[in-house]
This record gives structure tokens, C-alpha cells and sequence, in this order.
């Protein structure tokens, strides 16, 4: 690794535990605009040499962003170009960037010099680099570990930024990728072998078709655009997903097991008693007595089995998946932390038609959420967790079922 720039959850333990964490696994961190005790935290930026040639990196943090009351971080812009300006000549500028994605437009204005920006506070993952003002790009592969970005550059002499030829390499990637995806699509509607198969099949096939002839004729124009342009560096990208396919590090991998089942052990021994259908959530088994058909419906949905595959993978009292997983932990009175799910595990009724414990008391007059909003499913289905695969109209049709 050439380079890291830390963010607010690195820094929990304090700077002198991540900077010895850092040199113990030979991790150079940079960090323009961190001050801890009052003095510069981190080296601002660093040169890394490949080949004859010079790659100037530099990191900066959100002045906004929570960090070690030892510490403080000032404004990006003038930190950044400070430290740049202290490498000398290079070839190249990369930033390392943990700033929130809307303020990121103004450092590039404020740092020039920076033709790479790589962001690591923003959620998105895009598959292709995006062209900024005055030639860099800007590339995102996300967080939560879900996908690695992997950039090939083809630097030019003489020039400065990527310009349209960025867009170029971007738009022929998108074109070869749309053929395979349309070849995909012709083979799985020859293979069908039921009509909801090949009415998927066959979607995606005439998607294809329409999108080719619009990909092509966007790529013939930018080629013409480009015969009269300047000189401009060249990329390649590309957002790689890191599934089952991609091996875990086993010692990290190791370490990890070691944390989750302590992390668990801990949990279960200072929990306190079950309160979960103490408050205004009732159960999807209690909902079950009125609603059988429903209940069964649901019982054959991943809602009614999320909980378990946080289980499976050990992840059941993560503070960050638990609320997804279960029944009313968006709500004000419901599950607050893991400990607390106790019998509202799974995304059961209540988490689309709202607390229950009203309208089992008269239901006559109380009514429930009957056709829930696209508001409801967009708590989980942000984009995020699901990768931006969500879409309202496609997958309501999987979950509903009759009152």
C-alpha cells in the first residue's frame, strides 16, 4: 500500500494507537489538514516513484467529521496545496479525499493541481470515472468493503488532466460491457424454461437493443469531439465487486471471527431482560391470528428469514445491520441496539404496516399502514445496502400479499 488516508472511526483509539498500528503493518499515512496536540498529525502528502515517474498523493479529512478530542482539522484546501507544493515537481497528483461528497467540488477549486480525486467518504460506488472540471476524475468504489476500485492511467507528456479522453476510454468500457450483458440476455431467453423467466429474459434484451444503437451513437460523437482535442492522460476503471469470488485475507479473516463472537459473548451477558414486546410492536406471530394467509405468505419471504442470515454470518449484534434485519428498530420504541430484538428478529409485519399493538387492542377502529409507501422500504433499500438494485415497482410485487 502506498498511501492511506484515515478517517474518523481509524482515529477512536487516538493518534499514537492508529500511528503505531500503521507502522507496525507498514501502512503510510497521510493526512494534510489532521493536527493532534496541536501540531501536524500525519505527513500531508508523499511522493511515490514507479517507473521514472513521480505520483504525488495527498490526504485530507472533513473539518466537520468527528474525531480524537486530541485533535483538529482545518480547512482542506489551503492544507492540501500546502503539502503538494512541498513535493516538488511530479507527474502525477492523486487525493486521497474523507470529505462529504458536496464539499468536494469546492476543494478541487481551491487545489488545481489535483487531476485524481478518489473519494472515501461517499457510500456510492460508480462503475466509471467522472469527468470534473478542468480535466481530473473523480472515482468512487464505495464503502463497507463491498467493492475495490482498480484505475489503469495512461499518462500523456505535456499534458494536465484527463479531459474527454477520460469520457473516451469511460464510454468504450460501457460499450463492450453492454454487448456482453445483451449476449448474456439472448442466451438466458433461449435457455428459459418458464414464461416469468422468459418475460425477465426478454426485458433485458429489448432494454439492450434500445441502449446499443443510443451507447454507439454517444461514442461516434465523442470520437469526432476528440480528433481537434489537446493532449490529455488516459483511464481505465473499474469498481470490482468483492464477493465469494475474491479470497479473504485468513488473518485478517481470523481476527475478524475472533472479534464478532466476542462482540456477541458480550452482548448476551449484559443485556437486559427481554423488553421487546413491551412497547408498541406486538410480533408478526400475534399478527399471525387474524392474518394466516398473510403470515404464510410471509413466512416464504427473505423478510421473514433476514434476521437469520445476519446469524449466519455472525453479524447479528453489528450495529450497523441489526435495524435492517429486524421489526421496529427505525421506530422511536423499538429495538435500539441488537441486544434488544429479542422476539422482533426478521422484518415481520409490523415493519411495513406499522406498530400493532393499538389495532390488536381494537381493531375495529385502529387501522393499520395497508399499502406501504415507498418511504417504508427506502429506510433499508437505500442504494446502499442493497447496491442501488432496488426498484419499488419490482420488488413490491415479491412481498405482497392478500389482507
Amino acid at each position: 500500500m502506498d498511501a492511506l488516508v484515515p478517517g474518523p472511526g481509524d482515529l477512536a483509539l487516538g493518534p499514537a494507537w492508529l500511528m503505531g498500528a500503521a507502522e507496525a503493518a507498514g501502512v503510510p499515512l497521510v493526512a494534510a489538514n489532521l493536527s493532534c496536540t496541536g501540531a501536524p498529525a500525519l505527513p500531508g502528502a508523499r511522493v511515490v516513484e514507479r517507473d521514472g515517474l513521480r505520483l504525488g498523493i495527498v490526504g485530507v479529512l472533513d473539518p466537520d467529521a468527528p474525531v480524537h478530542p486530541s485533535c483538529s482539522v482545518a480547512p482542506p484546501g489551503p492544507a492540501a496545496a500546502a503539502a503538494l507544493e512541498a513535493l516538488g515537481p511530479v507527474d502525477l497528483v492523486v487525493a486521497l479525499s474523507r470529505l462529504d461528497p458536496p464539499k468536494e467540488p469546492a476543494f478541487m477549486t481551491l487545489v488545481p493541481a489535483v487531476e485524481v480525486l478518489v473519494s472515501g467518504g461517499s457510500s456510492s460506488a460508480r462503475s466509471e470515472p467522472q469527468l470534473l472540471r478542468g480535466g481530473a476524475v473523480h472515482l468512487e468504489a464505495g464503502t463497507r468493503g463491498k467493492r475495490v476500485g482498480v484505475a489503469t492511467i495512461t499518462l500523456t507528456p505535456g499534458a494536465h488532466g484527463f479531459g474527454a479522453a477520460g469520457r473516451l476510454e469511460a464510454l468504450r468500457d460501457k460499450a463492450e460491457r453492454e454487448k456482453q450483458r445483451a449476449a448474456t440476455a439472448r442466451e438466458q431467453l433461449a435457455k428459459a424454461d418458464t414464461e416469468a423467466r422468459r418475460a425477465r429474459a426478454r426485458r433485458r434484451v429489448e432494454y439492450f437493443e434500445q441502449q446499443l444503437p443510443k451507447t454507439a451513437a454517444e461514442l461516434a460523437a465523442l470520437e469526432a469531439e476528440l480528433a481537434d482535442a489537446g493532449p490529455a492522460h488516459r483511464i481505465q476503471y473499474a469498481a470490482v465487486g468483492l464477493g465469494e469470488s475474491v479470497a479473504d485475507h485468513a488473518p485478517t479473516k481470523a481476527l475478524l471471527d475472533v472479534a464478532k463472537a466476542d462482540i456477541e459473548r458480550i452482548a448476551l451477558e449484559t443485556r437486559a431482560p427481554d423488553q421487546s414486546l413491551k412497547g408498541p410492536f406486538v410480533g408478526s406471530q400475534v399478527c399471525r391470528a387474524c392474518h394466516p394467509d398473510a403470515f404464510v405468505q410471509w413466512s416464504a419471504t427473505p423478510h421473514a428469514s433476514a434476521w437469520t442470515t445476519l446469524v449466519d454470518a455472525k453479524r447479528q449484534m453489528d450495529q450497523d445491520c441489526y435495524a435492517c434485519h429486524s421489526t421496529g428498530a427505525h421506530h422511536a420504541e423499538g429495538p435500539q441496539s441488537p441486544a434488544q430484538v429479542g422476539q422482533l428478529a426478521g422484518v415481520g409485519c409490523e415493519s411495513c404496516h406499522g406498530p400493532g399493538r393499538d389495532h390488536i387492542g381494537d381493531p375495529t377502529h385502529v387501522d393499520m399502514v395497508a399499502a406501504p409507501a415507498e418511504a417504508v422500504c427506502v429506510q433499508c433499500h437505500d442504494g446502499e445496502q442493497d447496491e442501488g438494485r432496488f426498484s419499488f415497482d419490482s420488488y413490491l410485487p415479491r412481498v405482497r400479499h392478500t389482507p
